[in-house]
């Protein structure tokens, strides 16, 4: 690994390479959130899917917030299917943010910030 470049697991992980027409596809787990990269706890314990891009307000390749994506919502089943409690939902997002603090992608604040969410939220409830 040279300076600057991240951790093989950390990178995005691609399928399809860019071709002259289309861009390069990432490969994506089963709630179809990106694989690779910095797994935060909204995406190691999601409640919604992130797109990559901005559905909606332009197309993939021009969107100037296509990093941010948009969040969509699962349905009431789905969430239920992935925490059947809120002890689990709290577990997974608790163990996602201890994993990123401990390797220095999160600061303490943001850590316990993000673990208080989750502890008020109603997932699973």
């Amino acid at each position: 690994m040279g300076a600057g470049e991240p951790a093989a697991t950390l990178r995005p992980q691609v399928g399809d390479r860019r071709t002259a027409t289309s861009p390069a596809t990432l490969t994506r787990d089963a709630n179809q959130i990106a694989r690779g990269g910095i797994r935060l706890a909204a995406v190691d314990a999601p409640t919604e899917r992130n797109t990559g891009w901005n559905i909606g307000l332009t197309d993939a390749t021009s969107s100037a917030c296509r990093q941010g994506g948009t969040w969509i919502p699962f349905d009431e089943t789905t969430v239920n299917v992935l925490y059947p409690s809120h002890r689990d939902y709290v577990t997974k997002v608790r163990q996602a943010t201890e994993r990123n603090l401990r390797d220095g992608f999160i600061t303490r604040r943001d850590a316990d910030r993000t673990v208080r969410d989750a502890e008020r939220s109603g997932v699973g409830r």
